[in-house]
């Protein structure tokens, strides 16, 4: 050949080191994770990295576009990927609803009193929200046990409760010795022939007994007054009793 424009320009996608290349096949692929969008280009160099938040799984791609951007509920923080598997999932108590995101601080927490337990989530409606008796006061909780259970004394019965001062107290005249109540069904009333002042009790051995000579025939009473006297011409020598008969 007598002539330089006999020499063909290495394709797009592509670069050649060395002079005096005889085919097609001595022009190098550019690796994956990289791009060149130029024809005729002599070092690797010239190869562009992908973005962070992408990857590239071919070589010789020729165009930037060929650089795909990693999944809603991933990250990856690095340039010129090769592979899918280098976008990391957020992590669970996190999503992230986008494509192409850069860095971890991306990945979004869950609300307070709500929780989500699966890495690579991309929408917010998977953070669940922690059950009736319970709140979570914090964001990105991972799992349903970081939702703290009320008080025994109290109870919730609301779904996604941010904060403890949400559990309600039993009413006086009642208790409740377990914790998680999600109603106020769940609050015992005190017992015949005892009263209870105050509220969020949590055992029923706070249910004041009424003192002898007294009875109280009804349950869930909020005040000593509750307790009747024995009428006059009678006694009566136990405490706690829960009939007039006792006198």
């Amino acid at each position: 050949v007598s002539e330089s424009l006999a020499c063909k320009l290495c394709d797009a996608g592509t670069f050649q080191t060395g002079s005096g290349a005889a085919t097609s096949a001595q022009c190098t692929l550019c690796d994956a994770g990289t791009y060149q969008s130029g024809s005729g280009v002599s070092a690797s160099v010239d190869c562009v990295l992908c973005d962070a938040g992408t990857y590239q799984t071919g070589s010789g791609a020729a165009e930037s576009i060929e650089c795909s951007l990693c999944d809603a509920g991933t990250y990856q923080t690095g340039s010129g990927t090769p592979t899918s598997v280098r976008c990391t999932l957020c992590d669970s108590g996190t999503y992230q609803t986008g494509s192409g995101v850069i860095a971890s601080i991306g990945c979004k927490s869950c609300n307070s009193g709500t929780y989500q337990t699966g890495s690579g989530v991309s929408e917010s409606l998977a953070c669940k929200l922690c059950d009736a008796g319970t709140f979570q006061t914090g964001s990105g909780a991972a799992t349903s046990a970081q939702c703290t259970l009320c008080d025994a004394g109290t109870y919730q019965s609301g779904s996604g409760v941010s904060a403890s001062v949400d559990c309600v107290l039993c009413d006086a005249g009642t208790y409740q010795t377990g914790s998680g109540a999600a109603e106020s069904i769940e609050c015992s009333l005190c017992d015949a022939g005892t009263y209870q002042t105050g509220s969020g009790t949590p055992t029923s051995v706070r249910c004041t007994l009424c003192d002898s000579g007294t009875y109280q025939t009804g349950s869930g009473v909020i005040a000593s007054i509750g307790c009747k006297s024995c009428n006059s011409g009678t006694y009566q020598t136990g405490s706690g009793v829960s009939e007039s008969l006792a006198c």
